[in-house]
This record gives structure tokens, C-alpha cells and sequence, in this order.
């Protein structure tokens, strides 16, 4: 097997933690997600170091015992379960819930039919670390069975760090009310404040309110669009009182020519992006 140097192997390791935190955004995700997270995907050393202190070996026999540690399984049990279960909590995506319940319920059939002095521990019991981080996460995981917890895994519009950038604009839009709506069913004209690749802010007008579906019809840059959207709230910018809209894509054509609008747009007006006020719908 392939030994890296352990110098080498911290250095990798550095730059890896790095790119993750990079990707996930992890500065805006909710605190006891990211902790957690971060706990996760130290385990493997975590259980390097217990190792360490266990044996009393210097770090290079350690290093040379786990790079030689025999069978896939044994592989995947000490260096990618418990990370695995960490970026699936810090992703906070659909598909993440049932990952990060199947590996706590894997790692608990592991500790139960844990033999001794194997792989990942090589000890006579489990150490006692992961241990405690299991207990905490199935009880995270009782508590995510709550709806109201349990809803940023499945609902986009509650994850607010993924709110996508917005541009300012002012293009003319005219929308038509659809169902449902208050007594007004003509087409109005309004104006698109700001903009992005899931929704908009644009200028209040009569007759239009919270859970409304419309038509939304705009164009520019070569392009016309007519979009379903939904009124998620009402609120002032900049002393414009507006309402933001979530799009709803019926084909993914749709979408891709939204993105493209979006990135002209974006190398037009890079000087608009909005840093602060109320979000759009995401």
C-alpha cells in the first residue's frame, strides 16, 4: 500500500477541511449543525489519537498499523463512516437525513457487534468518544423527527444560506393573477426590483396577495420569459414597498434560461448585487 508521509498526509488533510468549509458555507449554517459536523469529521483522528496514547507507539508505527489496516470494511468503518455522517448533516440536503440516520444506525450495529482488539478501535471495547457522539446523534435524530425540525432537509426555502444572489434591475414585468387571488384578474403592470435564479422583488400593486400564484411576464437581452410565480411576502425596500415572488419552473428549459438571463445580467449590472435587505423566496 501506497504510505504518504505523515507531514504530507496533514497537509492533504488541511487543504481538504478547507475546500469542504469553502463548499458548504459553513459560517452561515445553523451552529449545532456545523459543531456537530466538524466533530464528525475528526473521528477517524480522534481515533488515531486514543490510539496513540492507548499503545504508547510513536506516530510513524501508528501511521504504518492503519495504512495497513486489511479488508474494505475495516477501511470505510475508520476513516469514512462517521465523515460521512458529518458532511451529510453540514449539506443539510434531502438526501442528507437518511444518510446520517442509515450511518448512526450502522454504527450502532457496529458498537453492538463490536469483537475485540479489530478494526476501527483495536481495542478490547469501542472508544468511549464516539460512543457519546452517537448517543448524541440518535438523540438528534428523535428530535429531527419533528416536522417543524426536520423541514430545512426537505424544504429549500427554509435553508436561508442558500438564498442565491440577487441583481438589482428595474425591468418592466406584467403580470396575471391566478388563483388564488382577490377580485382583479386583469393583467398589471409592475416592475422587477431585484432578481434571481429562484425569485424576485417587484413593485406592489393592487389586488395581489400572500400565496397568490401569477404570470409573470418580462423580457431582455434577446429573451421573453412568462413564469409562474407565488407571492411568499410583502415588504419595503428602500422605502418601495414590494412583494417577493419564488418561481415556479414547469420544464427545465425554463430554468436554464432564467440562469442565462441571470449571468448577463450579472456582467451588466455586477455592481447591483444586494448585499442586505429582506431575502426573496429561495
Amino acid at each position: 500500500m501506497l504510505k504518504i508521509p505523515f507531514k504530507g498526509k496533514i497537509d492533504r488533510i488541511s487543504q481538504l477541511f478547507s475546500l469542504f468549509t469553502d463548499k458548504l458555507n459553513m459560517k452561515k449554517r445553523p451552529l449545532l449543525f456545523v459543531v456537530l459536523g466538524i466533530l464528525h469529521l475528526l473521528v477517524p483522528f480522534f481515533n488515531l489519537l486514543v490510539f496513540k496514547l492507548k499503545t504508547d507507539m510513536d506516530w510513524a508505527v501508528v501511521l504504518d498499523n492503519v495504512q495497513n489496516i486489511q479488508g474494505l470494511k475495516n477501511v470505510l468503518d475508520f476513516w469514512f463512516i462517521f465523515p460521512l455522517a458529518g458532511l451529510a448533516l453540514l449539506s443539510v440536503k434531502a438526501w442528507a437525513y437518511p444518510i446520517f440516520v442509515g450511518v448512526q444506525i450502522y454504527s450502532l450495529y457496529n458498537h453492538l457487534s463490536y469483537e475485540k482488539f479489530t478494526w476501527p478501535y483495536v481495542s478490547e471495547r469501542p472508544f468511549v468518544g464516539p460512543l457519546i457522539l452517537m448517543a448524541v446523534n440518535l438523540a438528534i435524530i428523535i428530535y429531527f423527527a419533528l416536522p417543524h425540525v426536520r423541514r430545512p432537509f426537505f424544504d429549500r426555502r427554509m435553508r436561508w444560506w442558500e438564498a442565491r444572489p440577487r441583481f438589482g434591475s428595474e425591468i418592466p414585468c406584467f403580470v396575471s393573477l391566478l388563483m388564488p387571488a382577490l377580485d382583479n384578474s386583469g393583467v398589471l403592470k409592475t416592475k422587477i426590483l431585484n432578481i434571481s435564479e429562484s425569485g424576485a422583488f417587484m413593485e406592489m400593486r393592487p389586488g395581489i396577495s400572500i400565496n397568490c400564484d401569477m404570470r409573470a411576464n418580462f423580457e431582455g437581452f434577446g429573451s421573453k420569459f412568462s413564469l409562474t410565480a407565488r407571492v411568499i411576502n410583502h415588504h419595503v425596500v428602500n422605502g418601495v414597498e414590494g412583494i417577493g415572488v419564488q418561481f415556479i419552473f414547469t420544464s427545465g428549459d425554463e430554468r436554464r434560461a432564467l440562469r442565462k438571463f441571470i449571468k448577463k445580467l450579472s456582467a451588466t449590472f455586477q455592481n447591483s448585487i444586494q448585499t442586505d435587505g429582506p431575502k426573496i423566496a429561495a
